[in-house]
């Protein structure tokens, strides 16, 4: 896959330089990727000076990947690709989590497509579709949710995109809870958040407000019946906090959580970071340097006293948090030149819903829009889903779901790019007009 998304970069440089495509970039979007320049050449920096080379390697690419496979979809594809790819992408999401249901249902996901799955999940009864991790195809799921959210919501949809809409997102509802996936649960109610602020934009001020007060309600009602009627899965919940009867107390479910398996890793995470703290311990380097953090730091070789966590029972591959190991692995200087390419993506989002709201309220809420919204929207709260998400779990060190965020958010970046040049167009329109009447 990876070699497949260099040779489209090849072919999309090739077609820029002959004049075979007429590449007029957004400038926005030119700025996005500016300004994620910095941290690839940071990264690849990292690379070149990594001790365990292939570890360090994909830790790379999928930065370097996503990043590629980004500019071919905002720079080298037409609108109608991207809505077309959009789609796609949530036709076959919807297809993994049909399959992921009905191998949970009929066959208890005791396979993975041909090959057994993993004894711990199956003993859990968590469906894991076509993953291996329940918690990876929960992720997977988010991001169809997040697409068939903006399908169902926006207002330049047509009434067979809205119905395909929410017939999508109620098949990634289902596949989140029988993942029983936590992080997946509280995801999804972020993603519910997110909708109800930015999803209604489209509409006036009265009837926006209307709207999410049904939303609140709806999501009330589907929360009561999660609680009454999928037991197992609030169990779930319950068992990541649970303590000793004797201390029930903040203090007791603070050991509980420094003593859960996810405590155990953050805090060697930790312990490896203050190590480094500006550069970080390298790429990739978390699960080769485990066995020097695992243990806490409370031990005493000299005088032959055990940590009071060795931590010699399990090995950690990776943190089970994006952003920790992002912390640990890059330091705080990989930090400050991640994080502006982040907030910049997200706030040219939101810049991009402002624009079709806007033109919604100049049309005296009538439309049509751009026909952007629906990527806008969905692009956003895929971007909301992992960003939470990846808290908490390592969904963004599985490639799969990388490049598909990327690739959504992409579309998202193009059509916020549309809606801001049409939003210009139409504020300079009403002066073009009086100066040519004025002229004649």
């Amino acid at each position: 896959m990876a070699g497949l998304i260099f040779l489209g970069t090849t072919f999309s440089g090739l077609l820029a330089i002959t004049g075979g495509c007429s590449l007029r970039p957004p400038r926005l979007a030119v700025v996005i990727a500016v300004v994620f320049v910095p941290f690839l050449m940071y990264a690849s920096a990292r690379f070149f000076l990594a001790e365990v080379w292939q570890d360090a390697e994909k830790s790379l690419m999928l930065h370097l990947t996503a990043f590629l496979l980004s500019v071919q979809i905002v720079f080298f594809m037409s609108e109608r690709a991207r809505k077309i790819l959009l789609w796609t992408l949530a036709v076959n999401l919807c297809l993994i989590g049909i399959y992921g249901i009905v191998n949970h249902i009929f066959w208890g996901s005791a396979r993975v497509l041909w090959v057994p799955g993993y004894d711990t999940y199956l003993r859990e009864h968590r469906a894991t579709g076509s993953y291996f991790c329940p918690d990876h195809f929960a992720g997977a799921m988010e991001i169809l949710m997040a697409v068939s959210l903006g399908f169902a919501l926006s207002r330049d949809s047509g009434r067979t995109a809205r119905l395909a809409g929410s017939a999508m997102a109620v098949i990634a509802l289902a596949a989140v809870f029988l993942s029983k996936s936590r992080g997946g649960g509280l995801t999804v109610l972020m993603m519910g958040a997110a909708a109800l602020a930015w999803g209604f934009h489209q509409w006036p001020r009265r009837i926006r407000m209307w709207w999410r007060v049904i939303g609140v309600a709806a999501a009330g009602l589907a929360l009561v019946l999660v609680v009454l009627c999928v037991r197992s899965y609030v169990d779930r919940f319950v068992s990541y906090w649970q303590c000793g009867e004797e201390d029930v107390r903040l203090a007791g479910l603070a050991r509980a959580w420094r003593e859960s398996c996810r405590g155990r890793m953050y805090g060697a995470a930790l312990r490896a970071w203050r190590t480094s703290p500006v550069w970080g311990i390298g790429p990739g380097m978390h699960q080769n340097l485990w066995p020097h953090f695992a243990a806490t730091e409370d031990g005493d070789r000299e005088g032959g006293v055990w940590p009071s966590m060795p931590n010699y029972d399990f090995h950690s591959y990776e943190v089970h948090s994006d952003w920790l190991q992002l912390l640990e692995e890059h330091g705080i200087a990989g930090m400050i030149l991640f994080l502006p390419a982040v907030v910049a993506c997200f706030a040219f989002l939101l810049r991009g819903l402002r624009c079709e709201s806007l033109l919604w309220e100049k049309s005296e809420w009538r439309g049509p829009g751009t026909g952007c919204c629906a990527a806008i929207l969905g692009s956003l709260l895929a971007g909301v889903a992992m960003a939470f998400h990846s808290l908490g779990d390592f969904n963004l060190q599985i490639p799969a779901n990388t490049w598909l965020l990327s690739s959504v958010a992409a579309c998202g970046v193009a059509c916020a790019c549309r809606a801001a040049h049409q939003m210009e167009c139409r504020q300079c329109r009403p002066a073009v007009e009086c100066r040519t009447r004025r002229d004649t």
